[in-house]
């Protein structure tokens, strides 16, 4: 191990390695297998809530066997769908970031809720409180 990004690169590969792909791919199945595929991103997400952060900040270069599997298992869903790689590429990366930024925001809450010592719905129920407690701005 060189540095501690390295280290970071082989932690986030490994975790990355949780995210489910199907084991078959088939046109017919693709809408539910992406579902199901970005669904279980999200779940490996919240359950380290750290991952989001690490990937956005460290700079990560190094594409180990288990990213390189999630992220051709999200390519080959859609090109068994029909796309081709002018279109699978960049939706691939739309439907990934789509789902790192909205799982990294509800992980950032979770873990905020987590911190203030109340139940999940405690905390919503105090927060719901305080944002009806600041005035509207005006539309103008």
């Amino acid at each position: 191990m060189a540095s501690k990004e390295e280290l970071l690169e082989l932690v986030v590969d490994e975790v990355l390695g949780e995210v489910w792909i199907p084991g078959e791919f088939t046109a017919d199945r693709w809408r539910a297998d992406m579902l199901a595929t970005s669904r279980s991103l999200r779940d490996t997400l919240l359950r380290h809530t750290w991952l989001g952060g690490v990937m956005s900040s460290a700079g990560l270069v190094y594409l180990g066997p288990d990213v390189m599997r999630m992220i051709e298992g999200i390519l080959a869903i859609l090109e068994t769908a029909g796309f081709d790689d002018i279109v699978s590429d960049p939706a691939s990366n739309a439907i990934f970031s789509y789902v790192m930024g909205s799982s990294s925001s509800e992980a950032a809450l979770l873990t905020a809720a987590a911190r203030s010592g109340l139940s999940e719905q405690e905390w919503v129920d105090r927060i719901l409180v305080l944002s009806r407690a600041v005035p509207a701005v005006p539309a103008d």
